[in-house]
């Protein structure tokens, strides 16, 4: 009788609390460590209490083909899709595909500055603090009708930066042009160096002329950084600087940048790097990828240009020597034409 009372009152009494299945998805953003893993708990209606027949139906059958562990890995399925199609999204499809370049800087090396900073656009900078005391804004390319929208995102921050300094720094606009197609001409039939025309575009949106340098040498990203810098930086004695390019030139801008600006005789520069967004449209950006992931291994620390340019000197002669939009040897062989889209990218 006891034992028959026991089980009459093991039937009477309140389901067990329904229990839970946790899914820990590993977070891939700018930290892998555990503090950024993200927590994704579903409730499981109990099979004998507060969920309906069907429910309790799908339990019984998750039960029968193997219990919890089961039901965990049906829910996983979809989660686990759902994530995939959302990274090959972004990453393939998206404009935000630039998003995950920074990332590559991690593989060439610790920095040798004092940091790279991915801001994106000019409302990025109402909380930043640092002070600078030269805005470098990187070359970019040309239309008839002024800075395509890529250089204008660039531009658009270097105005930002600029105005919420305390003292006005300098803002240097670089690039007389570049080798992959003519620069436009004006109405007189002179020639527009890419500086010429952002400094003008500077000047319209707030800028004060005094506070422009322009470097017009330059035609490719190495020649940006070693003319500004013999031309202006090193002369003027100004140290701080921040450089300003898109996310998705933004790994070998910093890998020239860094190795330009650091070589004997040293001078203590102190560089930051704002990556601002694409600018350009998907098809144009997906070859303009191609191109900087083919380019980008021979600028790190491993690459052949670091170890033929240890010193200012060494990086003079392979300029005017080695690189073909600068040295006379390039007069030896015709020009190619470049793919139309990857044209519309400067």
């Amino acid at each position: 009788r006891v034992a028959i009372g026991r089980r009459r009152l093991a039937s009477h009494r309140a389901p067990a609390s329904p229990p839970s299945a946790t899914i820990v998805l590993h977070g891939k953003g700018r930290s892998a460590s555990p503090a950024r893993r993200h927590h994704h708990t579903i409730n499981m209606p109990h099979a004998h209490g507060g969920g309906s027949s069907a429910s309790a139906r799908l339990l019984g059958c998750l039960s029968r083909a193997g219990g919890p562990s089961s039901f965990n890995s049906l829910v996983m399925v979809p989660v686990l899709l759902m994530t995939s199609m959302v990274f090959l999204y972004r990453v393939f499809v998206h404009d935000d595909v630039v998003r995950h370049m920074p990332k590559t800087l991690a593989r060439m090396g610790k920095p040798r500055f004092e940091e790279v900073a991915a801001m994106q656009g000019p409302a990025a900078v109402q909380g930043d603090t640092r002070e600078f005391d030269a805005i470098i804004v990187a070359a970019g390319g040309q239309t008839k009708d002024g800075p395509p929208p890529h250089v204008l995102l660039r531009l658009e921050q270097a105005v930002a930066l600029y105005k919420r300094q305390p003292k006005p720094p300098l803002i240097i606009t670089t690039a007389r042009g570049t080798p992959h197609k003519p620069s436009p001409v004006d109405a007189a039939g002179f020639e527009v160096h890419e500086s010429q025309m952002n400094a003008k575009w500077l000047i319209a949106h707030g800028v004060k002329p005094e506070h422009i340098l322009e470097e017009s040498s330059s035609l490719e990203t190495v020649g940006n950084a070693f003319f500004t810098r013999v031309l202006h930086t090193d002369v003027l004695q100004v140290r701080r600087l921040a450089v300003i390019n898109n996310l998705w030139h933004m790994p070998r801008t910093r890998a020239v940048f860094e190795h330009v600006f650091s070589v004997p005789p040293e001078q203590g520069y102190i560089m930051t790097f704002y990556a601002v967004g694409s600018g350009l449209a998907d098809d144009i950006l997906k070859r303009r990828l191609v191109k900087e992931v083919e380019a980008l291994p021979k600028f790190s620390e491993d690459g052949s240009w670091r170890k033929q340019t240890p010193t200012l000197q060494a990086m003079h002669e392979w300029i005017h020597k080695e690189n073909t939009a600068y040295a006379a040897k390039r007069l030896l062989v015709e020009r190619k034409p470049l793919d139309p889209k990857l044209a519309e990218s400067y």
